[in-house]
């Protein structure tokens, strides 16, 4: 193999291994998260369009896959605060979380375009409802039906909202209904064997990564509004501030796109768009639900060398990518090397991917 790189430039870096945005690892997230079940087992019909979980706090946010980000109508909230560091009032008491919540939101709207009331409670949950009769600067009409969990970790709120316009009676009774009868808190190793959304990344989880890679250590998990998400790896001896290789994972939904050879053009495009200027990929296998691509560009005095396997499951798209700074071009030896291990990577259940061997 090429001599490596001792250190790579930042511009190279960004190119092997994406914007650093967050050091994560798997074991940085809540204990518990909320689990919502919708009518007819309909959460396939549903995007996830932003997410941010770490462990002390937690919100994601899907929206029908129909509609879109700028233009979304219908949405469903997942929000987790810990309460490691809050006072004994508020770690006992619902009704002390409700109010703060009522104050919170009569604060940010004037007191005639806001209604906020509680529907139903006990001592250790509610639904609550808000509405913005109307519009308010540059915010929209806006008709929440809410539920809230305390438990002994902390607080959490599942939220459906409707936008532009409030909700009928039937379609208001519909999403109580749902959230009295059909969500629960649950541990987080609970909600990724069960069907259901949740704060647990099930399509990123799914990768296992196979005895070629299974020392190799997280330096980025990130979220984009579309719904995808893109998981960095280095190896065990890299150190995250001078790269000379990494390994990523990035998923898509199925409803976005239809075919595998759509989807490589997308990759193709989007290399282009990064890179600008028009890049060669060589296709060393392709089937139906599959194709393994190489591609080398120079950048500055480097090259950033590249096998990418691109396969469609029925839980989504992946795109898993080794890529590696080097002074030339590696051997066609080294690309079939790199295409086996990628190959050994496989999507599985949580439970046989390894999710929360470190959390026992």
């Amino acid at each position: 193999m090429k001599k490596k790189i001792s250190v790579l430039i930042v511009a190279v870096l960004t190119l092997i291994v994406g914007g650093l945005h967050a050091l994560e690892s798997l074991g940085d997230f809540p204990l518990e998260t909320v689990i919502l079940s919708l009518f007819d087992h309909s959460e396939s019909n549903w995007k996830e369009i932003s997410r941010h979980v770490e462990k002390k706090y937690g919100i994601i946010e899907t929206i029908p896959v129909s509609q879109t980000v700028e233009n979304w109508s219908d949405l469903i909230c997942i929000q987790y605060f810990d309460s490691s560091e809050w006072d004994k009032k508020a770690k006992n008491s619902i009704s002390y979380i409700l109010d703060k919540l009522r104050k919170e939101t009569f604060r940010s709207y004037p007191e005639n375009t806001v209604t906020w009331k509680i529907i139903e409670k006990d001592k250790r949950s509610a639904i609550f409802e808000w509405i913005l009769l109307k519009p308010y600067h540059n915010i929209p009409v806006q008709h929440e039906i809410a539920r809230g969990f305390l438990t002994k970790t902390g607080f959490h709120r599942l939220g459906y909202t409707k936008k532009n316009k409030q909700m009928n009676s039937e379609e208001r009774e519909k999403w109580i209904k749902l959230l009295k009868n059909n969500s629960s808190v649950v541990s987080f190793r609970e909600a990724a064997y069960n069907e259901g959304l949740s704060m647990v990344d099930k399509l990123k989880d799914l990768v296992a990564l196979g005895p070629n890679f299974q020392n190799w250590k997280i330096v980025d998990s990130f979220a984009y509004a579309n719904g995808c998400a893109l998981t960095t790896y280095i190896p065990p001896m890299e150190d995250c501030i001078c790269v000379t290789e990494g390994l990523e994972t990035f998923t898509m939904p199925t409803s976005v796109i239809s075919s595998v050879t759509k989807f490589f053009e997308v990759e193709k495009k989007g290399l282009k768009s990064k890179v600008g200027v028009d890049v060669e990929c060589h296709i060393i296998e392709q089937s139906p639900s599959e194709i393994i691509y190489s591609y080398c560009h120079p950048k500055d005095h480097l090259h950033c060398n590249a096998v990418v396997r691109t396969f469609l499951t029925d839980r989504g798209y992946y795109s898993i990518s080794y890529k590696h700074g080097l002074m030339g071009k590696m051997s066609m030896e080294e690309i079939s090397d790199w295409k086996e291990k990628l190959k050994t990577i496989l999507v599985e259940v949580p439970e046989e991917a390894g999710l929360f061997k470190d959390r026992g």
